[in-house]
């Protein structure tokens, strides 16, 4: 590859991967020496066409045919998904595209047999291949009218104009309801979910990810798919991903309307705004994801969430969102969810000041006693952070310096 600065230009003449490596079977033969891509191609930073789809500036792209309207639009991992009418259009990486059984096979370097394509090299593979730069025809058509269209991560879930859940994408921890399926075998048209516990109701609201959240029309909320960090709110012990939708633990009398997925935690509004939240409430001792405090760190069960009155409500990675309803009686003494995760964000960024306090330059790391560790660590917690968090930033420190923390111990590297 050499002077070649990008894979097209490397190809050349060839149309598949097998010309290309010729005797080679792996792409790390091909690259000999070189570990990443980046490190074949020069200048280029990223693999394939994905990087000519990178934008930093707000850019249009036409979706359709001209004419076309488009009504829903949301956006997953690496790809957009928008509707009109019953056409669905997803421009970038495809997640409900299905690599064909008939092309997982390559020629034997050695004897020219034909063998099944090397697992990295269908991965290369199917991402050069299921990314869409334009979108001038529909991905696919629904057989119903479009109400909801939700995505993240590789899954895409629509709601129909009767109430009806449908699903597509990815479904390696059973997220679509369908018992989980391998990363390439994803669902590639909608499916309906509308069998135990979701059957005969009506879908007032959805979040999906790589667990997806029900809110039906009775108030009632279900939810299926990754369960380890308690995302399904069953409020029972168990991590085990479910693939069948389990009614979440809401308390008494609540009745939801909306819901919001994260990555790890979880959110139901109820019809008062009253707000409960649960899975993962503290990352890394230091992000609060749910604004319940630092009491605990996972919830099994929804959780009152005290001071915050919502009407929306969104969940990230690592934050979470809402809009605040107004109050008669606003509350003072508790913060709201925005500023509880505000103010743990606040103490998550050190100042230079601050390092050096935690770290004073001039301190003799060779002959730093155990008990010096355990006062320098206490007197970062003092701003209000946890030792967990206290503990990383000094583990970094050190790192900086050619040291490590081992225990309370400050070795040198």
């Amino acid at each position: 590859v050499s002077t070649q600065s990008t894979w097209e230009a490397v190809v050349s003449t060839q149309s598949t991967w097998e010309a290309v490596v010729s005797t080679q079977s792996t792409w790390e033969a091909v690259v000999s020496t070189q570990s990443t891509w980046e490190a074949v191609v020069s200048t280029q930073s990223t693999w394939g066409t994905e990087y000519k789809c990178k934008k930093y500036n707000l850019t249009h792209f036409p979706v359709g045919p001209p004419g076309t309207r488009l009504e829903h639009v949301a956006c997953g991992n690496e790809f957009v998904v928008a509707s009109c009418g019953r056409d669905v259009y997803i421009v970038g990486y495809d997640p409900t595209w299905r690599f064909p059984d008939a092309d997982k096979f390559m020629a034997d370097p050695a004897t020219g047999a034909r063998i099944k394509m090397p697992e990295n090299i269908q991965v290369m593979e199917t991402e050069k291949r299921c990314y869409r730069g334009t979108a001038e025809a529909p991905t696919f058509t629904a057989e119903f009218d479009i109400r909801l269209l939700r995505a993240r991560n590789e899954s895409v879930g629509l709601v129909s104009a009767a109430g009806g859940l449908y699903m597509c994408g990815l479904n390696d921890h059973g997220q679509a309801g369908r018992p989980a399926m391998a990363w390439d075998e994803p669902l590639a048209r909608p499916v309906a979910v509308d069998a135990g516990a979701l059957a005969g109701r009506a879908v007032r609201d959805v979040a999906v990810g790589q667990y997806t959240l029900v809110a039906t029309e009775d108030g009632a909320v279900f939810a299926f798919g990754l369960n380890k960090d308690y995302q399904l709110g069953t409020g029972e012990g168990c991590r085990k991903s479910q693939h069948e939708p389990r009614e979440v633990a809401l308390p008494d009398g609540v009745r939801a309307t909306s819901v919001g997925a994260g990555t790890m935690h979880a959110f139901a509004i109820g019809e008062s705004g009253e707000l409960y939240g649960w899975g993962c409430a503290l990352f890394n001792e230091d992000i609060n994801l749910l604004g319940l405090g630092s009491s605990s760190k996972e919830y099994v069960g929804p959780t009152r969430v005290e001071g915050a009155v919502a009407s929306m409500v969104c969940a990230g990675d690592k934050h979470s969102v809402l809009i605040q309803m107004p109050t008669a009686n606003p509350p003072t003494a508790t913060p709201s969810l925005a500023r509880t995760i505000s103010a743990r964000a606040h103490r998550s960024v050190w100042t230079k000041d601050e390092e050096e306090a935690l770290l004073p330059p001039d301190i003799d790391l060779d002959t730093l006693p155990n008990g010096k560790v355990e006062e320098l660590v206490a007197n970062g917690m003092a701003g209000g952070r946890s030792k967990g968090a206290v503990r990383a930033r000094f583990a970094k420190l050190l790192k900086a310096r050619g040291y490590r923390l081992k225990k309370n111990k400050v070795q040198k590297k």
